[in-house]
């Protein structure tokens, strides 16, 4: 009978070494593949979101929706953010929470119990996760800091001007006023934002050098912070040209040029 060969200790190692320089080229590969599903089944949601938002308004007389209102349940006072708000045309809490955000973990401002009690109010409607905030630019539109009712007509460009952005403050509204501090403290988590969750803007997507948005014409896209700010001279996506900020009918409102002045060189 005729024997079996066996392998050698060199023929062994050759192998070895094969199968581990395979595994180094292909599990980042993988992982890869698996964070570009994560990031797209982020977009559905944020579609969801900015489609409830926009029926929202459809059904409100073309009326924007408000970023929070005051309301009460059996329990007690509170509010009721602009999720909860739009939250029929969706029925799904799921689709408010982000899953590649760390901060969509926990509730927002509106939603979190210990911080409504510090209020002496109650959360009256359901939960919702941090991760997407509502940028209400009715004083932008109106030239008037108190005006809040305000339609998408009013808007001069509706696919180019953002309404949901992704953000992980505890707070369900902010605006380009807002910077990129990394030692920005948490209103509820307490500590350092920077220390926790990185930069304050964006949604753990790109490096954050991008993020996932919802414009008021309803559509939603993956938006680079560079393509947000756009150029000084024109409109960009915050609904405001930098270079007229300081002569604006509201007065010098420069301030509202934060998030692209302290946009840092490694987002950009």
């Amino acid at each position: 009978m005729q024997q079996r060969r066996a392998f050698t200790l060199i023929e062994l190692l050759v192998v070895i070494a094969i199968i581990a320089i395979l595994a180094a080229i292909l599990f980042p590969v993988f992982t890869k593949a698996k964070e570009a599903a994560k990031v797209t089944v982020s977009i559905s949601g944020m579609k969801q979101v900015g489609t409830a938002w926009f029926l929202y308004n459809s059904d409100n007389d073309d009326q924007f929706s408000p970023r929070r209102i005051a309301a009460s349940s059996a329990a007690g006072n509170g509010e009721l953010s602009w999720k909860q708000i739009i939250f029929p045309y969706v029925k799904s809490i799921d689709v408010f929470q982000d899953k590649v955000n760390p901060a969509a973990k926990y509730p927002d401002d509106t939603s979190d119990t210990g911080y409504r009690a510090s209020l002496g109010q109650v959360v009256v409607g359901p939960r919702m996760a941090r991760g997407y905030a509502y940028y209400d630019m009715a004083f932008l539109v109106n030239s008037d800091f108190n005006s809040r009712n305000y339609s998408p007509s009013q808007v001069e460009n509706p696919a180019d001007v953002i309404t949901i952005f992704e953000h992980k403050r505890a707070w369900v509204d902010g605006g380009p006023w807002l910077n990129w501090n990394l030692n920005e403290i948490d209103p509820i988590l307490g500590g350092r934002i920077g220390n926790r969750f990185g930069y304050p803007w964006g949604g753990k997507k790109w490096e954050e050098k991008a993020m996932i948005v919802s414009y008021v014409d309803g559509h939603v896209k993956r938006a680079t912070t560079g393509s947000i700010c756009g150029r000084p001279d024109s409109l960009n996506q915050w609904n405001y040209i930098k270079n007229n900020l300081a002569t604006d009918a509201l007065g010098d409102i420069t301030w509202m040029d934060t998030y692209c002045s302290t946009r840092p060189a490694a987002v950009q």
